[in-house]
C-alpha cells in the first residue's frame, strides 16, 4: 500500500471523526440508542462511506464534481451546497475549539484565545493539505483508541435497556444518513486524487476498516453504559474516573477531532470559494458563525446540508457516467 493511499484513508477518517464522535454523543444518538440494531446501522453507514469514497477516487475531479456538470447550473448548485456545508461545519468546529479551550485552560478569555489560535493553526496546516490532515488524523486515531480502551476497562454500568423493539428501520435509516452527510465533508478532501482500481479498493477497504472498527468500539462502549444516554459528553464522563489523565486525554482527543474537521472544511472552502476574495469572505463567515456558538442551528442545518450534498453526489452518479480522463 502506497503512502498516498494511507494518507487518503487517514484524511477521510479525520474528516468524519468530529467532536461529536470523540465525545460519544454522536455514537449514542445515531447507533447505541437502538441497541443491537445500531450495529446494523454501522454496516449501512460504512457501506455508504465506501461507495462515496470509491466514486470520488474514480472521478479524480476537484470536489468530486462530475465532468458532465461542469459549466452547467448543476455545478453552481453543487458549489453552493458544498460551500454552505463547509462554512457551517467549520464554524461549528471553531466554536467547539473555543469551548474545549475554556474547559482546559484556567485563563480569562480562554474561549476566544482557543478559537483564534485554532483558526490560525488550521490555516497554516492547510498549506500542506493532505499531509497535514493525515498527520493530525493519525494522532487523533491513536488518542481515540487510547480513550476507548481505557473506558472499556471500567466496570459495566447500569441503566435502562437501550434499543426498543421495532426500531430496526429507523436504525438503518439513521446509519445511511450518518454515512451520507459525514462523507459529504470528505469529498473535497478526496478531490484531485484519481486512483486506479486496485489502489482505489485498497484505500476504500482501509478507510472502511478503520472507521468501522472505531464505530463498533465506540458503540460497544456506549452499550456498556446506558446510564449515559442523556449525557452531553458520555466519554468525558467515563474517563473522569482516571482523574487528570483521563480529563487531559479527553481534551486532547476532542481538540484533534475539531482540528481535523476544520482542516477538511477549509479544504472544501478553498476548492469551491472561487478565488482569494471568495475564500476570504467564506473564512470570515466561518469565524462569525464560530463566535455565535450556534449548536441548535447546527443540529438542524448541518444534517440537511450534508444529506443534500450526498443526494447531489448520488444523482451525479446516476445521470453522469463520464469520468475524468
Amino acid at each position: 500500500m502506497s503512502h498516498t493511499e494511507r494518507s487518503l484513508a487517514l484524511a477521510v477518517c479525520g474528516s468524519v471523526i468530529g467532536a461529536g464522535f470523540a465525545s460519544g454523543r454522536e455514537l449514542m444518538s445515531f447507533f447505541a440508542r437502538y441497541g443491537a440494531w445500531g450495529l446494523a446501522g454501522i454496516v449501512c453507514a460504512v457501506a455508504v462511506m465506501a461507495w462515496v469514497m470509491s466514486v470520488a477516487l474514480r472521478r479524480g475531479t476537484p470536489g468530486g464534481l462530475p465532468v458532465c456538470w461542469r459549466g452547467t447550473a448543476w455545478e453552481r448548485v453543487w458549489q453552493g451546497m458544498f460551500l454552505l456545508l463547509m462554512i457551517v461545519m467549520g464554524g461549528a468546529m471553531l466554536s467547539g475549539s473555543g469551548e474545549i479551550a475554556a474547559l482546559m485552560l484556567p485563563l480569562r478569555g480562554a474561549r476566544l484565545l482557543g478559537m483564534g489560535t485554532t483558526l490560525v493553526l488550521a490555516l497554516l496546516l492547510a498549506r500542506w493539505h493532505l499531509g497535514a490532515l493525515s498527520g493530525v488524523s493519525r494522532v487523533l486515531v491513536v488518542c481515540l483508541l487510547a480513550a476507548m480502551v481505557l473506558a472499556l476497562r471500567l466496570p459495566k454500568g447500569a441503566g435502562a435497556v437501550l434499543g426498543a423493539q421495532g426500531r430496526g428501520g429507523e436504525a438503518l435509516g439513521r446509519g445511511i444518513c450518518y454515512g451520507g452527510f459525514n462523507m459529504a465533508l470528505a469529498v473535497p478532501v478526496l478531490g484531485g486524487h484519481r486512483l486506479e482500481r486496485r489502489a482505489r479498493r485498497r484505500t476504500t477497504a482501509l478507510t472502511s476498516f478503520m472507521l468501522g472498527g472505531l464505530l463498533v468500539m465506540g458503540v460497544a462502549l456506549m452499550l456498556r453504559h446506558p446510564e449515559l444516554t442523556d449525557e452531553p459528553l458520555p466519554t468525558v464522563q467515563l474517563l473522569r474516573s482516571y482523574g487528570l489523565l483521563g480529563y487531559r486525554l479527553c481534551g486532547m482527543t476532542m481538540y484533534m477531532a475539531v482540528l481535523t474537521s476544520l482542516l477538511a472544511a477549509i479544504r472544501g472552502i478553498a476548492v469551491w470559494s472561487g478565488g482569494r476574495k471568495g475564500y476570504a469572505v467564506c473564512l470570515l463567515a466561518l469565524g462569525v458563525l464560530g463566535l455565535c456558538g450556534f449548536a441548535d442551528i447546527v443540529d438542524r442545518v448541518y444534517p440537511v446540508l450534508g444529506a443534500g450534498c450526498c443526494a447531489l453526489f448520488a444523482l451525479s452518479r446516476v445521470f453522469c457516467s463520464d469520468f475524468a480522463q
